[in-house]
């Protein structure tokens, strides 16, 4: 009889080691599964954030650039006038910057009708004309048409490679060009807060996480939560733009030296990743297997105990009531009666 219980509680133990494998193998899957999509999730929010942030950003840089082109104009109008009321400050370079002072502009350019700057607050801009470079030539076509009134974008100017704007009109009398320039520092403080970076600094990123910016043209990293990064090859840390461009789903890489989970994205034609750690990323899946493991194997136990007991109780006490009724029959005692359903 205890063979059979034996052989009962073996065939019992080995499934529950079956099951206890099945069911670990499953659980350990769809905690990777899970790990994976909420990466997934958290990273598409970071993306639409730094998507909605960029597009509020140039929203208020398109209409500060409006409101300064059209002040950069006004300002020129502005000289022009004063130059009408007080025409000996032509030729005087200190006049001149008491008016730009006045005006609240940082250059005043004289030209004649040949488009060359004969008078103004820099005299080392003297000699310079239209034809001089790429930034001048943009007013050239006021030479043709003195209706023209002219504003340039923020560009680096001539002379200096200095960023600066640019507004020009023909003078009331028609006999020269008034110019004026003014150093957009509003709209370039404005223009880095819509960079990739400052953005990245706004947002909060996990423990494991890094946020990276790509440029699709040089392959080459343009901002990140990890400055380190910033400027280098996107080789050098491990992407590979032809994998980012084909995983919209994400996978699997070793960034920087670390094994990680990668999701990207394209924005305005620049890729946005964000990188977890698989240590971070899965750091949660060994505890909390080994924590059902443990479950199962209390749970699988206490089922082998019960039916140990249950089998001794109503089967092997059974067979063995019936064989010692079996053997006082054999034994001449016709009277005994075998009834199977007694209890115990």
């Amino acid at each position: 009889m205890q063979t059979l219980k034996r052989m009962t509680i073996g065939y019992l133990l080995r499934l529950t080691i079956v099951l206890v494998v099945a069911i670990f193998l499953i659980v350990f899957t769809l905690q990777i599964l899970s790990a994976q999509t909420q990466a997934k999730e958290t990273s598409q929010v970071i993306f639409e954030q730094v998507e909605r942030i960029l597009e509020e950003n140039q929203a208020e840089i398109d209409e500060v650039e409006e409101e300064y082109s059209e002040t950069c104009m006004r300002n020129a109008e502005a000289v022009d006038y004063m130059l009408l009321e007080n025409p000996d400050a032509l030729d005087d370079v200190d006049e001149l910057k008491k008016i730009a002072e006045l005006v609240e502009v940082d250059e005043i350019h004289i030209f004649d009708e040949t488009g060359c700057i004969v008078s103004g607050t820099h005299p080392e801009y003297y000699g310079y004309t239209f034809d001089s470079g790429e930034q001048m030539e943009f007013f050239k076509p006021m030479l043709e048409d003195k209706t023209l009134s002219l504003v340039q974008d923020i560009t680096p100017n001539t002379a200096e490679g200095k960023v600066m704007q640019y507004s020009a009109v023909w003078s009331s009398s028609g006999n020269y060009i008034v110019q004026i320039g003014m150093s957009p520092d509003s709209v370039l403080s404005l223009t880095e807060h819509n960079e990739i970076s400052y953005i990245f600094s706004l947002l909060t990123t996990d423990v494991g996480a890094e946020l990276y910016a790509i440029d699709k043209e040089s392959k080459t990293i343009i901002g990140s939560t990890d400055s380190d990064c910033i400027d280098v090859k996107m080789k050098v840390l491990g992407f590979d733009l032809d994998k980012i461009e084909s995983s919209s789903d994400g996978f699997h890489a070793v960034i920087n030296g670390v094994a990680s989970y990668c999701m990207f994205t394209e924005v305005d034609g620049t890729i946005i990743g964000r990188v977890v750690s698989d240590s971070e990323l899965y750091s949660s899946i060994p505890n909390a297997v080994v924590a059902l493991i443990g479950g199962l194997i209390i749970v699988a136990l206490v089922l082998i105990i019960a039916i140990s007991r249950h089998i001794n109780k109503y089967v092997i006490k059974e067979i063995n009531y019936v064989n010692d009724k079996l053997q006082k029959i054999a034994d001449g005692n016709l009277n005994e009666e075998i009834n199977s359903k007694k209890q115990y």
